[in-house]
């Protein structure tokens, strides 16, 4: 027998855990607008210029106003369109310019921000403005080890130096650094690079650093011909990301399949505390039904007798008065019966309920009620008897 106290709380952990599962899937909602670029990474000449494309949908059913605007990439970039509106899954390509009017070899970081009233996405910015005939070519290729990066932790890349020309010199003092996205340099550092060589570059992250998009510069001179590449990577949390390496579909499938679990231990847990109750109303109704039975027979063989019409009338007349006397009495009894079956389902005698309504049923097919009552008005024998046929076990 289930006790009241356990079903509660097997409900109760069920809510809790609904809940849970709601607000992850809440988290998990499609937001308002998608947008399919995450990195806009150009090379462009001095002097010159280059168009990136970024397409914007809108996910809602209802029409949306979008903002762009940029941050750190003043006089770099133009866009001729920075609002609009999109109906409901519409969608738009913005073109966007970068034209170099410094005439400055330079890395030039910024974000773009799409907005609407309920969301916003930043879509980091990487503008390298570069020699048109450059002599040295650098290129940075991350160390297998080091492939993540986290605050405290350590980033590794080799640094290889190829010679575009025909230089006479065997390394080149080159210049690193480190910048993040709102223009500020956090590490600098100085070295000799190997022409046609590698070197690794090692780098401390301090614990402090936040979480997010980062860039490594790394800039050779020779003879006034400046050259540069860059390395974009992310500072993360260094523990395992259980949803962002878990396959979704099969995290939700696994968490459907635990709901369901949890429903059907809940019905299951119900039904063990109810099956007496249901056991014992079942009965009732039985006995009831069965007594009300007698009582019509009853009338119907008043009726069908050869007696006088006034004596069928009285017999009639009585019936029905002995029929609300039954039914209080076996209210009283039913009543009783529930009373003992939950003294006896607080004390979890399980077995001893089962002996009881086994009892009662027995009981209930005797009729004593009834027999009472209508022997007083008609001759029952005849029904009793077959009762007795039929297999009932009455007295």
């Amino acid at each position: 027998m289930v006790s009241k106290k356990r079903v509660i709380l097997a409900v109760s952990f069920v809510i809790l855990f609904v809940i849970g599962i709601s607000f992850f899937v809440y988290n998990f909602k499609e937001d308002t607008f998608s947008v399919k670029t995450f990195l806009l990474k150009s090379n462009i000449p001095l002097g010159g210029e280059s168009i990136s494309k970024v397409k914007i949908e809108n996910n809602e059913d209802v029409t949306m106003d979008f903002n762009i605007h940029f941050t750190n990439l003043e006089n770099i970039v133009f866009i001729d369109d920075s609002e609009f509106t999109l109906g409901p899954n519409e969608e738009k390509e913005i073109e966007i310019s970068f034209k170099d009017n410094n005439s400055e070899v330079k890395v030039y970081l910024g974000e773009l921000i799409i907005s609407n009233k309920f969301d916003d996405k930043k879509i980091p910015i990487v503008i390298t403005v570069e020699n048109k005939e450059p002599i040295l070519s650098i290129i940075h290729s991350v160390i297998p080890a080091y492939h993540k990066v986290y605050p405290g932790g350590k980033l590794g890349v080799d640094i290889k130096l190829y010679d575009l020309d025909t230089l006479s010199v065997p390394t080149i003092k080159s210049k690193s650094y480190i910048q993040n996205f709102q223009g500020d340099i956090l590490w600098t550092n100085e070295q000799d690079l190997i022409v046609d060589g590698s070197k690794t570059e090692i780098v401390d992250i301090p614990k402090d650093w936040s979480k997010g998009n980062y860039i490594l510069v790394t800039s050779v001179n020779y003879k006034e011909v400046e050259s540069i590449s860059t390395y974009l990577f992310t500072l993360s949390d260094n523990d395992y990301d259980f949803l962002q390496n878990f396959n979704t579909k099969l995290l939700i499938l696994i968490i459907l399949i635990i709901i369901l679990g949890f429903i059907i231990i809940l019905f299951c847990l119900i039904k063990s505390r109810d099956e007496f109750w249901i056991e014992l109303k079942k009965q009732q109704n039985k006995e009831l039904k069965e007594n009300l039975k007698l009582i019509k027979d009853s009338k119907n063989q008043i009726k069908k007798s050869n007696q006088p019409v006034s004596i069928k009338k009285k017999k009639i007349k009585n019936l029905n008065k002995s029929k609300k006397k039954i039914i209080n009495k076996i209210k009283k009894k039913q009543a009783t019966q529930k009373k003992e079956l939950k003294h006896l389902k607080r004390k979890n005698k399980k077995k001893e309920i089962q002996n009881r309504l086994k009892n009662w049923k027995d009981q209930g097919y005797k009729m004593f009620e009834a027999e009472e009552e209508i022997g007083k008005v008609v001759n029952v024998k005849s029904k009793v008897d077959k009762w007795k046929k039929q297999g009932y076990k009455v007295n």
